[in-house]
């Protein structure tokens, strides 16, 4: 199948691997992972089990699209969901992720989602989507798919006039989820050594 015409699915537990894998690889440079799992040598088994462990708790209670291959995926939590490992969700899962962080890593985590609840909390009070992670495999980005890959919620949010929240700490994002009709709400450093992080916020198309 051309890529242009990928397909966008939900994806199944059967794909969590692969899709563990993907997301690894894409946030590998991020500003986030760098400064969460700074070291080298521990960042690529900390992301897997960071990542494992979203995946797994969108497909329970969100939402994971993919891509025909899992070239690419798009985590989303809806109203009355609790945020996900990132932004502060603390269930049984997560206390098993943090098993497997040393306490510098544990810190700048907890750190990282103290500061975007408070973004969160500044930005938006009305039930929302939050878009935890979207990413596209490089090698089959500039084809649309990351644009694909959110519009299952994206218009679904519109027709149930709910406002979409995101954040990113890649500039270079900006641009893209500008085009998707997000806009900056929020931005600043996390914590004193931390990334610089937008919050983003898209109001529903009337």
């Amino acid at each position: 199948m051309s890529v242009e015409f990928e397909l966008v699915t939900r994806l199944s537990e059967a794909d969590i691997e692969r899709a563990t894998y993907v997301l690894s690889k894409v946030f590998k440079n991020d500003p986030l992972f760098l400064y969460l799992f700074p070291f080298d040598a521990t960042r690529s088994h900390l992301m897997n089990a960071f990542f494992r462990a979203n995946l797994e708790y969108c497909l329970e209670v969100g939402e994971v699209y993919t891509s025909y291959g899992i070239s690419g995926c798009a985590m989303w939590l809806f109203p009355g969901c609790r945020a996900g490992l990132c932004q502060g969700h603390t269930d049984t899962r997560a206390s098993q992720f943090q098993t497997v962080l040393d306490n510098e890593s544990l810190n700048r985590l907890l750190a990282f989602m103290q500061h975007m609840r408070g973004c969160h909390n500044q930005v938006i009070k009305q039930p929302h989507c939050l878009l935890l992670f979207l990413g596209v495999d490089e090698e089959h980005r500039s084809h649309g798919i990351g644009t694909r890959l959110l519009q299952p919620v994206l218009k679904m949010a519109d027709s149930k006039k709910l406002p979409c929240l995101l954040d990113t700490m890649n500039r270079d994002n900006l641009v893209f989820y500008e085009k998707q009709g997000f806009k900056v709400c929020l931005e600043g450093q996390i914590c004193r050594y931390g990334p610089m992080a937008w919050t983003m916020v898209r109001w529903p198309e009337i």
